[in-house]
């Protein structure tokens, strides 16, 4: 049985470096395109979130002012209604949106203790 030469066995020690240093790095890039990915879905989720809040917030002055209106016998039942189903609409919509969100799951001192 022949021996590999010195310089042989380098060369081979230096392929099977060369593949498995390549997997590893392989795994990495992997592993930080996906972080980046969930990063960015949380980082969407929450803008939606902003955005969703905007709306209600919207959505409640409008039906405060409808109240307001109605109290003083400039609005009617059916503004008052699309009003309130407005503000209902953009309530829902902004609780769905923060069921992922742990911040509003821990209450309102969480978002202080930051």
């Amino acid at each position: 049985m022949r021996r590999l030469s010195i310089a042989r066995s380098v060369q081979l020690a230096l392929l099977g470096l060369t593949v498995a240093l390549t997997a590893i790095a392989g795994f990495g890039v992997g592993g930080l395109y996906s972080s980046r990915q969930q990063y960015e879905d949380r980082l969407a989720r929450a803008f939606e979130l902003k955005a969703a809040a905007g709306r209600l917030l919207a959505a409640s002055v409008v039906e405060e002012a409808t109240l307001r209106a109605r109290a003083a016998q400039d609005a009617s039942a059916t503004e008052d209604r699309q009003a309130r189903a407005a503000y209902g609409q953009a309530l829902a919509d902004a609780r769905r949106r923060a069921t992922d969100d742990p911040a509003t799951h821990d209450g309102p001192s969480a978002l202080q203790a930051e």
